[in-house]
């Protein structure tokens, strides 16, 4: 739903299942904190390594998305907004249901 995009965006716990969270992870906007990934749905990534593996093909891409992985049937893409030192200032995302 929407506000679960308005939720995770802001909130700064869930960057690991988020569109938005992974584009500011991958582009040194956001760090990861320590612990466990909390798996909210079926398709949450909840391994380090996996996640790592998604940011690297974030940073190829230059964009990130996240299908079912904070909502069933939710889907977004995000796409970084970059300073001049090529950090993450800020995202761009739009979220909808997944087809």
């Amino acid at each position: 739903s929407a506000d679960a995009c308005a939720i995770a965006s802001s909130s700064g716990v869930l960057h690991h299942c988020t569109a938005v969270g992974k584009v500011l992870l991958a582009f040194d906007g956001a760090a990861l904190g320590r612990g466990a990934l909390s798996r909210l749905t079926p398709d949450t990534i909840t391994d380090r390594l996996t996640l790592e593996a998604q940011l690297d093909t974030v940073r190829a891409c230059g964009y990130a998305t996240a299908v079912g992985e904070l909502e069933p049937g939710l889907a977004a893409v995000a796409a970084p907004v970059l300073g001049a030192d090529g950090r993450a200032l800020a995202a761009i995302s739009i979220c909808g249901p997944a087809m």
